[in-house]
């Protein structure tokens, strides 16, 4: 009986220790750019311009073990809110960068929002704009 006990009293422990680990994960450093150059932002921008072929998104994932899932969701935000895309990378504590690539027919101009998770909690949100 004492053994059963203390295996759920390890396993109760272990659950509380990942939700300690996933919690401490956090972004740093969120911001727009036109190229990143290594995963580093070469600028940081809010507005793009229509001809702009590629938009990134880039970051600093910090406090994070090597499993972390983190997730940018784009959406385009005029008439209301339309998902475009998303994507996924599984990593630890480093910079990261997302990209959305100019659609076959153009960017529509007006406002957007990249959505940043860690896991399926949302964390932070950037704007920005195409003109």
């Amino acid at each position: 009986m004492m053994g059963r006990i203390l295996s759920a009293i390890m396993l109760l422990g272990g659950m509380i220790m990942a939700q300690v680990q996933c919690s401490t994960a956090n972004f740093d450093n969120l911001q727009m750019t036109t190229d990143v150059d290594d995963a580093q932002p070469v600028d940081n921008v809010d507005t793009f311009d229509a001809e702009q072929e590629i938009v990134y998104a880039t970051g600093t994932l910090s406090n994070a073990p090597s499993d972390t899932e983190i997730t940018a969701e784009w959406y385009y935000m005029e008439d209301g809110e339309t998902y475009i895309d998303s994507a996924t990378l599984e990593t630890g504590s480093t910079d990261f960068y997302f990209s959305l690539t100019q659609p076959a027919d153009g960017w529509e101009p007006g406002m957007y929002e990249v959505r940043f998770y860690i896991y399926d909690d949302l964390e932070e949100t950037l704007t920005f704009t195409i003109e």
